[in-house]
């Protein structure tokens, strides 16, 4: 930790974002809680528009990252910055990973690089499995430091995500939909 970050490019890196704008929210918020479907899938701003206009005032908050990191990890870390009043949404995709405990120890070094404030909210069945993965990871920044930071690539990177965490600053010129909806598949 007396070294820079090395993973701060990285969509690992976006997870210390995620975790700060969800403690940040002092209002009522609705968390949406899950995987890369959650980070792709979701537009916190328009959400929230939606209901403005409905005369709801909630927060959302954009809070799944990467199926490598596991749907018990966003649990874990949301746990204690859910209030009453705030609505949770559990999103898991549908393939076995994201619907176990899975926890990879060895990911979760990478995303807390930048911003070890995460570390405190590792559960307790969870600390030997990040010692014993300590080895790879200073050995993984190590390699890093000696030649050049990780980076991500395409939308695979901590700049494709915005001030409220979502993926919009990448562009993606196929998948637009005018209006909030694909005019295509309208659902009947």
């Amino acid at each position: 930790f007396a070294t820079p970050s090395q993973f701060n490019e990285t969509y690992f890196a976006e997870l210390g974002d995620m975790y700060d704008r969800l403690c940040g929210i002092k209002g009522k918020k609705i968390v949406i809680i899950g995987t890369s479907s959650v980070a792709f899938g979701v537009d916190s701003a328009l959400i929230e528009d939606q209901l403005a206009l409905a005369g709801e005032e909630y927060s959302v908050v954009n809070f799944g990252l990467y199926g490598v990191l596991g749907t018990k990890i966003m649990l874990d870390l949301s746990e204690n910055r859910i209030n009453e009043g705030d609505i949770v949404i559990l999103a898991p995709e549908p393939y076995s990973l994201t619907m176990t405990n899975y926890f990879s120890a060895e990911n979760m070094w990478y995303a807390v690089d930048g911003n070890t404030s995460l570390l405190r909210e590792i559960k307790s069945e969870n600390r030997a499995e990040m010692i014993g993965a300590f080895v790879n990871y200073v050995s993984k920044k190590y390699s890093c430091l000696t030649s050049q930071p990780a980076s991500g690539s395409g939308v695979y990177s901590h700049s494709s995500f915005d001030e409220h965490c979502d993926l919009k600053n990448y562009a993606r010129p196929y998948n637009i939909m005018s209006g909030g909806y694909d005019a295509n598949d309208i659902v009947e």
